[in-house]
């Protein structure tokens, strides 16, 4: 039975989730959550969320999807060992060395895969299946084909998402945020630069024509999967899950009740019911747009929300005259006294107005129906403006009554009410937990009031806040006894905390608090390693020509993009090998972050074919690739670039136990994390210079834009191929100016990089001192005359301290406005 995953985001979210059917509730702490801007929940809440849920035979998964750093380590483990102890069901991760740390310390604590880990094809999966973990949250960007791909190649239980948000770039592979705004989406911080207005220029900052209305040029539609949902439950998969932990308890309330209904119905084999109503509803109470996201294509421009990037509310009507303070409406949607409607005027203004007064036919109404045709009072608006509706009263009072009338478990009692005898009782639940108790109140006659049954059933039944309503209630009671409201009300106290009491013992999970705390200190860093004497200099090369040229200026560790941008010529692997070799250089592969599952076979071929080539070895940037390379015996030397996201010691430790031998580390990470770092033996290696890859996207912006992407139910235009054939390159400038270059690669997919280049060579003896065994330099973007230039730079200041003295003074006629990113800020 697939389950239906619910977020919470505040208390209030947690009972809309499950009253309105969620399977299981999502939540986040106050710490190491993805959602930092969410109310979230205090640990003492996640245990009473735990107690609630499960008895209502719901899970509750907590989230610690962030990168750690090696400081905030043992509190996050700590914190990992409360989760524990409170017993919730399973934890949501991104970091690999947190993964690797509980997999240890609670190896029988459930853990989840985040979409932050960015798992997208089987090799993935069944990676993180050998690590322990039970569940892999995909990534959005999966067609249904590969979802299918995945399930039946796959030994791990699979989580998708069906509605909410969407992010433009792969998860876990976004720096925009954290380059441009301090606040990185790793860390559960992100600043949503997606959701903000662009322009598409070429090299010479002009605008380039495209085919939208809009300037939003990275906002995406929501995901709506409600209309393909028949396909989706065909795979068979674990969980579906709803994105909003942002969100209102109204939203979660409103979108579970749909999606809960629909699961049924499929379940019995049944079509979903009312299916117009269930999409207006799940439109209503949050619309920027609606789209199957890549479920069965790349939808290009059909997929974005280019004119606006928040909640538009559903199409109300066109206003047909306007005057005298009222505007006349032809509904396209039901309306209702209380809702509230927006005005989209030619003008560019957006007001707003609730409606407090309607009439129909010139009669006063409540409500008015599709196809009604209502005056309201409204002092904006002209005709032909267009209305849409952006509160639902009726549907909101739905949603909060199912969480106002929250619903309980029966709780039965039976009692004993004898002249003589002590007073007993006796509670019981559907679980089949039980407690009795008897009270040191001998029951006799009454002097005044009688009590009887209808009474007894008033004190038993005040059961608030503890999850209970009366169930049954039988018992033996003689004629014309006294029973005080103190003594039953005592009683009934006693046998619910009883029960409540065996219900948190259940849930709960024995942990030995001061055991776990030393055990934590193996995950430590060890002692820091010594400085190296001398930082050696690594080149990430686009094309043939580039990487000649570092072979040219000395460079021995020449990395080579494997997938390569747009239009690239096709790389003889075998030839430039043998070229850099006979120069002392080493060549790699540097693979791409995303190989979705009709890429493996391809990539597959490539990376047997390079095992008979005198290659140095091979950069991987996701863990799939890690698997990938041990199903097919590779022998040479593994180097870990930036889509692994290393971000402290427990993950260095983790990577070198996989067979690493180097680690491109997070550029997140400031200088002081990084003289603290522990790489286990590996070598370690910073992003020094370049423009950084700031998103990578299975949407690309180009194509959309300028090559006529779209696919929607009246066409499937393929992409013109624009980055080909254009003489120029493209940029999305910002409303500061800024402006971020785009590449295409061979996959279609696209690459935004930072606006200002990174340059560390300033830096390059306090690297050295942090024990930084590599620099690597991305001279992709470069002409040759600056990307040689560069490389004669750094390898200078690789040199004794007078040859860095000389190269720093030299760089400034090369490298006049950049960033050294996070080495000194931190995120």
């Amino acid at each position: 039975m697939t389950e239906l995953l619910a977020p919470a985001g505040s208390f209030a979210a947690l009972q809309a989730a499950l009253a309105n059917g969620a399977d299981a509730v999502y939540l986040g702490g106050k710490t190491f959550s993805a959602r930092a801007f969410a109310d979230n929940f205090t640990l003492e809440q996640i245990a009473q969320a735990v107690r609630l849920a499960h008895l209502w035979h719901a899970k509750i998964y907590v989230t610690l999807n962030t990168l750690i750093s090696d400081e905030e380590m043992p509190e996050a483990l700590y914190y990992a060992g409360e989760l524990y102890h409170a017993g919730v069901d399973a934890i949501i991760l991104q970091d690999i060395g947190l993964m690797t740390a509980l997999r240890r310390l609670l190896p029988d604590l459930p853990l989840h895969a985040s979409t932050q880990m960015s798992i997208h094809n089987a090799a993935g999966c069944n990676f993180l299946a050998s690590q322990g973990l039970e569940r892999v949250i995909l990534a959005r960007e999966l067609s249904l084909e590969d979802i299918a791909r995945v399930r039946s190649a796959a030994d791990i239980e699979l989580e998708s998402f069906v509605h909410g948000a969407l992010c433009i770039c792969y998860s876990g592979q976004c720096l925009f945020s954290s380059m441009v705004g301090g606040r990185s989406g790793n860390r559960g911080r992100c600043a949503q630069p997606c959701r903000m207005a662009y322009k598409l220029v070429d090299d010479l900052g002009r605008e380039v024509k495209t085919c939208c209305k809009g300037n939003y040029l990275l906002s995406p539609r929501d995901l709506v999967g409600y209309e393909e949902i028949e396909k989706l439950y065909r795979q068979q998969l674990a969980s579906w899950k709803i994105e909003g932990r942002m969100k209102k308890p109204e939203y979660v309330a409103v979108v579970t009740k749909v999606y809960r209904q629909v699961l049924d119905n499929l379940a019995k084999g049944l079509p979903p019911q009312e299916a117009e109503e269930s999409m207006r509803r799940l439109l209503q109470v949050f619309n920027r747009d609606h789209c199957t996201a890549y479920w069965s294509h790349n939808p290009g421009s059909a997929m974005m929300s280019y004119a606006r990037p928040n909640n538009r509310g559903v199409f109300a009507g066109r206003i047909q005259s306007a005057g005298r303070g009222r505007i006349s409406l032809k509904l396209s949607q039901p309306l209702h006294i209380g809702d509230m409607l927006e005005i989209w005027g030619s003008g560019g203004n957006k007001p707003t107005l609730t409606v407090e007064d309607m009439t129909l036919a010139g009669r006063p109404t409540e409500a008015a129906a599709p196809g009604d045709t209502v005056s309201v009072s409204c002092k904006g608006g002209r005709e032909g403006d267009r209305v849409f509706k952006i509160f639902d009263a009726p549907l909101m009072e739905e949603a909060r009554g199912s969480m106002d009338d929250f619903p309980c478990r029966p709780l039965n009692f039976a009692f004993n009410a004898c002249i003589g005898q002590p007073f007993y009782l006796r509670a019981w639940d559907e679980d089949n937990y039980t407690a009795a108790y008897t009270s040191d109140y001998v029951v006799e006659p009454a002097r005044s009031s009688v009590s009887d049954l209808t009474g007894i059933r008033v004190q038993l039944s005040r059961l608030g806040g503890t999850g209970y309503k009366l169930g049954e209630l039988t018992g033996a009671l003689d004629k014309g006894v006294m029973l005080p409201s103190s003594v039953l009300n005592k009683c009934r106290r006693k046998v619910v905390e009883d029960i409540l009491a065996q219900r948190a013992a259940g849930d709960q999970r024995p942990w030995d608090k001061n055991a776990f705390a030393d055990n934590i200190r193996i995950f430590l860093p060890a002692e820091k390693q010594k400085a190296v004497e001398k930082t050696a200099i690594s080149v990430l090369t686009a094309t043939t020509e580039q990487a000649r040229l570092a072979a040219d200026k000395g460079v021995k560790n020449i990395y080579i993009d494997a997938l390569g941008f747009s239009g690239r010529e096709e790389v003889d692997y075998s030839c430039l090998c043998r070229e850099l070799q006979a120069k002392g250089a080493g060549l790699l592969p540097y693979l791409p972050q995303i190989i979705l599952p009709h890429e493996e076979e391809y990539w597959l071929k490539k990376i047997i074919s390079w095992q008979e080539l005198p290659l140095s070895g091979v950069v991987v940037n996701n863990l799939g690739q890690i698997q990938m390379l041990r199903d097919l015996g590779w022998s040479k030397p593994v180097y870990g670039g930036m889509g692994l996201n290393c971000f402290n010691s427990s993950s260095c430790r983790f990577l070198a136990e996989q067979g690493l031998k180097r680690i491109t580390l997070s550029p997140e990470l400031n200088l002081e994390q990084l003289k603290k770092l522990d790489s286990c033996g590996m070598q370690t290696e910073v992003f020094a210079q370049g423009a950084l890859q700031v998103m990578v996207s299975e949407y690309c912006g180009v194509g959309a834009l300028c090559g006529g992407r779209r696919h929607d139910s009246r066409e499937n235009n393929p992409c013109s191929r624009p980055c080909r054939s254009s003489k120029n390159n493209f940029y999305f400038r910002d409303e500061k100016g800024f402006c971020f270059p785009l590449r295409c690669d061979n996959a279609c997919r696209m690459h935004v990089f930072n606006s200002r280049e990174h340059c560390l060579l300033k830096e390059t003896v306090n690297l050295r001192r942090a024990g930084v065994s590599h620099m690597l330099l991305d001279i992709r973007l470069y002409d040759r005359p600056k990307a040689s230039r560069l490389l004669e730079l750094y390898q200078l200041a690789a040199g004794d301290d007078i040859c860095f003295s000389e190269a720093t003074d030299r760089i400034g006629g090369i490298m006049q406005d950049y960033t050294k990113g996070h080495l000194y800020r931190g995120v």
